[in-house]
């Protein structure tokens, strides 16, 4: 059985976790193992976000080999890069942070970095109510307002990453209210 590989999501309040084994089929979604989350530390800046992220994951691995890790992260993400190009102020000082370096170095294996909205869409598209359909749009509310557009299984990043982010959509209403 191939080694699971690391699954990490980091929103805005909390980050959460787990080994999944296998990609599952149309019917059964994978298995995931050690599941558990951690606060975000969203004030603390870049460094301390990293090292909740990096210390949960040392957390849920407890040893076991992992293939790769995949991790979603809140804010508008280059994926190519690893970086996450804009965020709102959610995450004290977030635009700007490799993430894929820290953990490529902790891990000693690939990582893929992709929005959490992004992530959200894809998986709902995979295994939920989605899977029936060509294409769907996913709006998420929770700590900020996000979205995705799923097309044939997969996500319409857009050329800048933030493709469907249904959030960051100008509304002249709104002008000069600061985005959270």
């Amino acid at each position: 059985m191939p080694d699971p590989v690391l699954a990490l999501d980091l929103g805005g309040t909390k980050i959460r976790g787990a080994l999944v084994h296998g990609a599952g089929g149309p019917h059964a979604g994978p298995r995931l193992e050690g599941l558990a989350e951690a606060p975000t530390p969203a004030a603390d800046g870049p460094e301390a976000i990293l090292g909740a992220v990096a210390a949960l994951a040392e957390r849920i691995r407890a040893g076991t080999r992992v293939s790769a890790v995949g991790l979603s992260s809140a804010g508008v993400i280059d994926s190519a890069a690893g970086r996450v190009t804009h965020a709102t102020s959610s995450l004290a000082g977030w635009a700007g942070t490799d993430v894929r370096t820290p953990l490529a170095e902790r891990f000693g294996v690939p990582v893929s970095v992709l929005g959490d909205v992004h992530a959200h869409g894809i998986g709902e598209a995979r295994f939920g109510i989605g899977r029936r359909y060509a294409s769907l749009l996913l709006v998420a509310v929770g700590t900020g307002i996000g979205g995705c557009h799923v097309l044939d299984g997969r996500a319409v990043l857009g050329a800048h990453g933030a493709g469907g982010h249904v959030g960051h959509v100008p509304v002249p209403e709104a002008e000069g209210v600061p985005c959270p």
